[in-house]
């Protein structure tokens, strides 16, 4: 196994631990466009300090650029934008990796964004 399949192996174990992905709204996007719907594909990390560097570190040897880290709660957060690692990643820890995939929308959650009755 190359280097950088073991890294993406093992930030496939942290993300079964510790990380979430987000995908966009299909429909929104495209009704929407990239000026008021700005959300993408994102997978994240959400890391105690003592896991940050190692998180960071298994990331530029899998040949990414991790994005900087931020503050969210009492957690930091690591995120993965590239769809390329981001899928590389869900496919080591058996998740769904195609960036395709609709997030389902929670009747409860308030947007300004109404699909049409169909």
């Amino acid at each position: 196994m190359e280097a950088h399949e073991s890294a993406v192996v093992t930030l496939g174990l942290y993300f079964s631990m510790f990380g979430h992905v987000r995908r966009p709204v299909v429909e929104r996007q495209r009704d929407e466009g990239w000026e008021t719907y700005k959300k993408g594909f994102e997978l994240r990390f959400r890391l105690r300090p003592s896991d940050v560097d190692m998180v960071r570190a298994l990331i530029a040897r899998a040949g990414f650029r991790p994005p900087n880290t931020y503050t969210k709660g009492a957690r930091l957060i690591q995120p993965v934008y590239d769809p390329q690692l981001v899928t590389l990643i869900l496919r080591a820890c058996g998740q769904d990796a195609d960036p395709n995939t609709q997030r389902e929308r929670s009747p409860e959650r308030r947007s300004k964004y109404k699909p049409e009755p169909g």
